[in-house]
């Protein structure tokens, strides 16, 4: 449930209604509307997959557009992710938004790695990270400044 609320449901909504979830999060409701999404996923699975914790949501302000960072409950199994970046950025096209999602991912090591999806819901791992929430944003904002 955790994975599939993070590697799944997250990337869905930045790639395919990138417009719904920017502006639930500057209009502050983003974070209410993930809990209800992570309470309604949560009561559908056995109680032995059932995890403890909320969604915490921060909007940060990137030079050309925005990053949601997604605060997910503490991962126990890999690759569950300890946070979500979904970032919106604008294009040449004022009515498209250029959407990248990444996540600081539990690792097989018990270390952390970070992993990046597509808009093809391709995904792979770019670098490994010590779960440091500052190290990680550090490695987003660099990406996200070096890719078009």
């Amino acid at each position: 449930m955790h994975y599939a609320f993070a590697h799944r449901h997250l990337p869905e909504m930045a790639f395919d209604e990138p417009h719904l979830i920017l502006g639930a999060a500057v209009e502050g409701r983003l974070s209410g509307i993930l809990n209800r999404i992570w309470q309604d996923m949560n009561s559908n699975v056995p109680d032995a997959n059932k995890r403890d914790g909320e969604i915490g949501v921060e909007l940060k302000k990137l030079d050309d557009g925005v990053l949601i960072l997604v605060l997910m409950p503490e991962p126990q199994i890999p690759p569950e992710a300890k946070f979500v970046a979904l970032s919106f950025q604008e294009s040449q096209d004022p009515q498209e938004i250029l959407s990248k999602c990444f996540a600081l991912e539990l690792s097989y090591d018990n270390g952390y790695a970070l992993g990046v999806w597509s808009a093809d819901r391709t995904h792979g791992i770019i670098s490994r990270q010590s779960g440091d929430l500052g190290e990680f944003l550090s490695a987003v904002k660099e990406i996200i400044a070096a890719r078009p």
